[in-house]
């Protein structure tokens, strides 16, 4: 019987986050997804115009309906997103990543005299109080170029594979391999 995620994500029509998203690296991963609705968004590809947030009875509901005769692996493949580098959330990221088995950073940057892009860079640094997971750098989106769906696989396989113990390479420059 195969395994069953679930996502609890917002819908996003361009199929660039939320549970769409989601669905597409569960069946990648090749787990079954279902998903939760937490909002709607009326966005296109550049700007989030509005955001309509499922209201909380509905969102238990769905929740609780699917778990009266679904049984789940796991719930939700998570990613963080910052809106600023400075201030550095340092306390959020810690609190979102601690305790993860690994950890894969795209930066769309380069600091240069770093090993690291700038946001790996200071993930390392929290690191004590992160824990022990490795962490995995992508530099990818340099000079503007897009960061595809395969490139956001190929992190998602190699983070796991990281996270299963399995031997990665620390810094990927994505744009470069291809």
């Amino acid at each position: 019987m195969k395994k069953i995620l679930l996502s609890a994500a917002g819908y996003d029509p361009t199929s660039g986050a939320g549970v769409l998203i989601d669905l597409r690296v569960f069946r990648h991963l090749g787990f079954q997804g279902m998903a939760v609705l937490t909002a709607i968004t009326s966005q296109n590809t550049k700007h989030v115009k509005k955001i309509h947030c499922v209201p909380a009875e509905l969102l238990w509901h769905q929740y609780r309906t699917l778990f009266e005769d679904v049984t789940f692996s796991g719930i939700k493949v998570g990613m963080v997103k910052l809106r600023l580098f400075r201030p550095f959330p340092a306390e959020r990221l810690i609190e979102a990543l601690k305790g993860k088995k690994a950890i894969g950073v795209i930066d769309r940057s380069v600091g240069f005299g770093w090993k690291y892009g700038p946001i790996c860079t200071e993930l390392r640094a929290l690191s004590p109080e992160i824990g022990p997971a490795p962490m995995l750098s992508y530099i990818d989106g340099l000079a503007n170029l897009d960061i595809t769906i395969p490139h956001i696989e190929r992190v998602i396989d190699e983070v796991n594979a990281a996270a299963q113990g399995k031997p990665y390479q620390e810094v990927t420059w994505i744009p470069m391999e291809e």
